[in-house]
């Protein structure tokens, strides 16, 4: 009969349980550790990190969300972090200042403890606080008008995201070029990565590459008539296989006679309208091919239905689910078509008349240019965040950025903690204490003093970022037991017979 009582007697042998105070201080450390490896990244200047993930991929960024996608977590607090981050650079970032605050608050916490505070007392304090610490935002926030055509202002929008001025500056351009009635769909940026020059020759255009040629021997067209097919370019009921006697030479003449003709009469069919090039969605028929290419049309084989989804945007008109004839109301149209090559790669570029715009980034690191690819969709994800609020508001709050605004945030928090008594007067304390420690570390390494006026926080985002290292903060110290149960089948060495060497 087994001896043991509690609650460990219910779990597996393989169990490990942590409490008391020994569990929150160990759950401190394991998140201080983190925040102390990725706080050098916080800063329009932040450190890049690199990292090599368990695919083999090396990743450069200064993102935290990023960073901890290449890592895996084991660390069951730490993985608490992780669903919050990943919500957050949905909303353009901030997750620097997010692990930044956090790492200060629980060290500062953990500090406290030892002293003999309740964990319990810190989080019910950091809770509390919650409320007065939002309306600090609308006091200290800048409020400006805004408008998607207006360059100026989206310079300032992005200032706080997008480190590097070409790419701030191109996407400026094309949001302002894209944008209708205050807004904008955000697939309609797309970022194409070209392995060759470097970043000041990257631009962009309106319209789409292509990362692939034309399939067929016609590669350039202008003003042509489009027709998008999600299916292959291919006819299912010719025959691929089969055993054929042949009496004579004029069986052997006439062999593939009956397949020719009904291959011509469909294409025929399909380019009756006057269809000059043609999208399909998976592989092309080597004789289709041939006399498509006799009527001049322009075949292009795209195999992403996303990309088959824009290029309808673009070009406007309805895509056909099977291969069949297109009304003439339904077709598209498109402006014109080349191939254009960047190094030893082929691409295809395509312009119309709808609202898709592409960036080309180039350089000489893949890594770099995913990074720059990610730095630009973050930066759109927070100008629809942006554009959302002015629509309600009718304008746009902008904070202070390189380290200002958390000076006079951590000033006013201070402020407000000496008016209480209770614990709350301890959790503002700690709350400013680290603030003020975060941007005393952006303002004193990341840029000169005199461009600070120059950088700017989007101050919705920022504020979802202070109220989710609040929260995690507070759910982190309420933590006071833990359970971690292993699979004891993934422990055990395999059973082999006796006297096996590693040739068995």
């Amino acid at each position: 009969m087994n001896s043991a009582f509690g609650g460990q007697s219910l779990m597996r042998t393989k169990t490990a349980e942590t409490s008391g105070v020994s569990c929150v201080l160990k759950n401190i450390d394991g998140i201080v550790s983190l925040c102390d490896i990725v706080k050098s990244s916080y800063g329009i200047h932040g450190a890049y990190k690199l990292v090599v993930n368990s695919h083999q991929k090396t990743v450069i960024s200064r993102s935290v969300s990023s960073i901890l996608s290449g890592c895996d977590i084991e660390h069951p607090a730490l993985r608490m972090l992780v669903e919050p981050i990943a919500h957050l650079a949905q909303m353009g970032d901030c997750t620097g200042f997010l692990m930044g605050v956090i790492g200060e608050i629980l060290r500062r916490s953990g500090s406290l403890i030892s002293q003999g505070v309740l964990p319990m007392e810190i989080s019910s304090g950091l809770r509390e606080c919650l409320e007065e610490v939002r309306g600090l935002f609308e006091e200290e926030s800048e409020k400006a008008e805004f408008s998607l055509t207006d360059q100026e202002v989206l310079r300032k929008v992005l200032s706080g995201i997008v480190k590097e001025k070409r790419v701030t500056e191109l996407l400026a351009e094309s949001i302002a070029s894209i944008s209708q009635r205050g807004s904008f769909p955000i697939d309609s940026v797309r970022v194409a990565k070209v392995n060759v020059g470097s970043l000041s020759d990257s631009e962009r255009f309106q319209g789409m590459l292509l990362e692939t040629g034309p399939a067929g021997s016609v590669e350039k067209g202008e003003n042509l008539k489009t027709a998008i097919y999600t299916c292959p370019l291919a006819i299912s009921n010719m025959e691929t296989k089969g055993t054929v006697l042949l009496k004579n030479a004029e069986d052997l003449l006439t062999y593939t006679s009956d397949d020719e003709a009904t291959v011509r009469n469909f294409v025929d069919r399909i380019t009756a309208n006057g269809v000059g090039l043609l999208i399909c969605n998976g592989t092309v028929d080597s004789l289709m091919l041939d006399f498509l290419n006799e009527k001049g049309v322009i075949v292009l084989k795209v195999t992403s239905k996303f990309e088959l989804r824009r290029l309808c945007m673009l070009f406007g008109g309805k895509f056909s689910n099977t291969l069949t004839p297109i009304e003439e109301g339904s077709l598209g149209r498109c402006s014109v078509l080349e191939v254009c090559a960047y190094g030893e790669r082929r691409y295809t570029r395509v312009l119309g008349a709808g609202r898709v715009d592409t960036i080309i980034i180039k350089g000489s690191l893949p890594a770099r240019l995913e990074e720059h690819e990610r730095v630009i969709g973050k930066a759109t994800c927070a100008l629809q965040v942006v554009a959302n609020e002015s629509m309600r508001t009718g304008s746009i709050r902008l904070l202070k950025g390189a380290g200002i605004c958390e000076k006079n945030l951590s000033k006013r928090i201070r402020e407000i903690g000496e008016q209480h008594t209770d614990m709350r007067q301890v959790a503002m304390k700690i709350l400013a204490e680290s603030i003020h420690s975060v941007g005393e570390r952006c303002l004193s390494e990341s840029i000169p003093e005199s461009s600070y006026d120059q950088v700017y926080d989007v101050a919705a985002i920022k504020e979802r970022a202070l109220t989710y290292a609040l929260v995690l903060s507070s759910d982190i110290l309420s933590i006071s037991q833990m359970f971690i149960t292993t699979n004891e089948d993934t422990l055990q060495a395999p059973k082999r017979p006796g006297n096996w060497d590693d040739l068995d």
